[in-house]
Parts: structure tokens; C-alpha cells; sequence
């Protein structure tokens, strides 16, 4: 009875009740091999479509930048898998360390994968710039820009961690 009444008690507070997701999510997990794979899911935004993602390397613990510009022809034309079909991919040039990919049909639940190719850029002292190992992607930034039915822009962003992850969107809500 006592162990009843502290759980009506915890759960009026709030303490008791796990914290649950909300808003958009969209998630990113890099992949080391040839090409380079950068996984990315929309994993939650009802009425909501993913329109572009930008990722600055720039703040990577590695400095690492995109070797490539294969663009499109790297990509294909056709749309992926899962309905997804890239529009346009643009580098920045200076310092190679930003893409923005921009994407047709990205709709919640689907996913692409964006083939490049990610260096170290040897300002950490690497001898191995060929290859991005765990940590060096750390600190990486990703934004993504969700467009709504009545055209609204939502923008949500979130940073890699050291396994090659990033998840932007709103951490937890109650």
C-alpha cells in the first residue's frame, strides 16, 4: 500500500513519468569507407518534409573536409530506396568543410545515404589523412531545414559525437 501511494505521489510530481520525445528528429551516422557513407533518417516529423541539410566540418577535433566533388554524378539521379531523391549538392569551396544537400520526397520515416569522401585534414598532425577514425568527426555541426504543409521553415540542428553520430532536433519534453 505505502509502495502504491509513493508512485501516486512520484507521478504527480512528475518524477515517475519517463521523459517523453517530441518535435523533429533527424538523425545522422558517419560511416568510414569507400566511398564515405553518411547515413541520414528522418526519423520523426508528421506532416513535416525534410527540404536540406547542411554539415560544417569545420569544428571537427580532426579538421576534416569533404575530399570530393563528385556531386551528383556520385549520387545518381534516380531517387533512393526509400523514395528519396537529391536535388542539389553544393560544397563550399574555401576550406572544403561545408555541403548543403537538398532533397525531393524526404518524408518522416525514410532515409538516404550521401556518398562523399571525408579526410583528416592534418592540422591535428595525422598521418593518416586518408581515413576519418573514431573522435575525429567530434564536434562536426549538422542543420536541417523541415518544411510544413503551410510552408512553414523549422529549422533544428545538432552536433557528431564520437562515434560519427549526430541527432538534431529537440533533446526531450514532458
Amino acid at each position: 500500500m505505502r509502495f502504491i501511494f509513493c508512485l501516486i505521489i512520484l507521478s504527480g510530481l512528475g518524477l515517475a513519468a519517463p521523459a517523453i520525445a517530441c518535435g523533429p528528429e533527424v538523425t545522422i551516422q558517419f560511416s568510414e569507407s569507400s566511398p564515405d557513407r553518411i547515413h541520414i533518417k528522418f526519423v520523426r516529423g508528421p506532416k513535416l518534409r525534410l527540404t536540406s541539410l547542411r554539415i560544417n566540418l569545420s569544428g571537427s577535433a580532426a579538421g576534416a573536409i569533404f575530399d570530393d566533388h563528385g556531386g551528383l554524378e556520385m549520387q545518381g539521379p534516380q531517387p533512393g530506396p526509400s523514395g528519396v531523391a537529391i536535388r542539389s549538392i553544393k560544397y563550399r569551396t574555401q576550406g572544403q568543410e561545408t555541403v548543403t544537400l537538398t532533397f525531393d520526397g524526404f518524408d518522416e520515416q525514410r532515409t538516404f545515404d550521401f556518398l562523399s569522401d571525408l579526410d583528416d585534414s592534418g592540422s591535428t598532425g595525422d598521418r593518416d589523412q586518408n581515413h576519418l577514425v573514431e573522435g575525429e568527426l567530434t564536434g562536426a555541426a549538422a542543420h536541417a531545414t523541415l518544411l510544413s504543409e503551410n510552408g512553414r521553415h523549422i529549422q533544428i540542428e545538432g552536433r557528431f559525437d564520437k562515434l560519427g553520430r549526430a541527432r538534431l532536433g529537440e533533446r526531450a519534453c514532458v
